[in-house]
């Protein structure tokens, strides 16, 4: 298993000290092998705001979401859905930090990146 995976696996059991320290490795090496926009360093980022979110930090988790969200549109990664899935993170965080306007302008991004 990749490490990446190991901190999936700890977020599911709600390990989040655990798996926020696995993903940030896992995201330092492949930023450091593959580069920060490679699909594979990005789904570590996509999991690491997934994560971030998970432990309540909503803005953190904006943030890594949308560099995603940014990373993967400029590169226009098809390899993985990370444009849609990442805009819809933001969305959801946005409504949940009641931000209509911003979730539904995410919304849009989603929907034209499904």
């Amino acid at each position: 298993a990749t490490l990446k995976e190991l901190a999936v696996t700890l977020w599911r059991a709600k390990q989040l000290p655990e798996a926020e320290k696995t993903i940030e490795e896992s995201l330092a090496i492949r930023q450091e092998k593959l580069g920060g926009d490679d699909p594979d360093t990005l789904l570590s980022l996509y999991s690491q705001a997934q994560i971030v979110a998970a432990a309540g930090r909503n803005e953190e988790a904006i943030k890594l979401a949308e560099s995603c969200f940014d990373s993967s549109v400029r590169t226009k990664l098809t390899r993985y859905p990370l444009a849609r899935e990442s805009a819809r993170l933001v969305a959801e965080l946005q409504a949940k930090l009641g931000n209509a306007a911003a979730a539904a302008a995410w919304k849009k991004k989603q929907a034209a990146h499904s």
